[in-house]
């Protein structure tokens, strides 16, 4: 099997002083958005072993700021043909790469990164995934595929199963929970009233829903409360909102 990410570059400045489309450096948000969409693919386990990146500045910039989070050992080629490349040519250069290579991360732009992704995205791809990908592609957004091939030659449309869909504005909002979630152990209460009794409660309750979402963050029911809306038997009830 191999595995394949589809990363837009960051947020680019429309007001740089530059001589033209090629030469756009990031934005201070886009050199912000980079790095915590790198730390998920590491969190996350993502290891891609090539990285076709674009020559375009912002994506060359984009690169940079997430190579620290990619295996030591990956191997980057920068490639002034997957500048504005269609999503045709993306594919054709995927499918022209080495079988020695079991996962592959592309940087490059829209439209062509977002219309290969919504090409490749299969039918036993999560429906949630789908919607959020057909919504909107947005700087610094990576799709991750898992493909049932052992040749790259052998990619082809709706071939993928879609099994990340990030987005920098979703990191920054798990980051702002977590910080809720640190305030909360660290003071005993939302409020920092230091109630011991409130303080043991909200533990129980935030280990019971980390095991439910599978992530360390809080549900926006628990945000100012600590606590969720419906806790039934021991488990989260009635939430049903994974990766709030």
């Amino acid at each position: 099997m191999k595995k394949l990410y589809l990363l837009r570059h960051a947020k680019s400045d429309w007001k740089a002083s530059t001589t033209g489309d090629f030469e756009r450096p990031l934005a201070p948000r886009g050199q912000k958005a980079a790095p915590r969409v790198g730390r998920e693919i590491a969190h996350l386990g993502l290891k891609p072993a090539l990285v076709l990146c674009s020559t375009a500045i912002r994506a060359a910039q984009t690169y940079a700021l997430i190579a620290e989070n990619l295996p030591k050992a990956h191997i980057v080629e920068h490639r002034l043909d997957l500048y504005m490349a269609s999503p045709a040519k993306l594919l054709k250069i995927i499918r022209q790469q080495s079988d020695d290579f079991e996962s592959i991360l592309m940087i490059g732009h829209n439209p062509g990164t977002e219309s290969l992704a919504d090409h490749l995205a299969g039918p036993n791809s999560p429906r949630r995934l789908i919607v959020e990908l057909y919504e909107k592609y947005p700087t610094a957004a990576l799709a991750a595929f898992d493909l049932q091939i052992s040749n790259w030659r052998d990619l082809s449309p709706d071939q993928g199963t879609l099994t990340h869909f990030i987005k920098p504005r979703d990191l920054a909002d798990d980051e702002a929970r977590r910080g809720q979630l640190r305030n909360l152990l660290r003071d005993g209460s939302p409020t920092g009233s230091g109630n011991i009794g409130f303080y043991i409660v909200c533990r129980i309750a935030i280990t019971r829903h980390v095991q439910a979402h599978g992530k360390g963050i809080l549900c926006r029911h628990q945000i100012g409360t600590g606590l969720p809306r419906n806790v039934k038997g021991g488990a989260m009830g009635g939430c049903g909102e994974r990766n709030w």
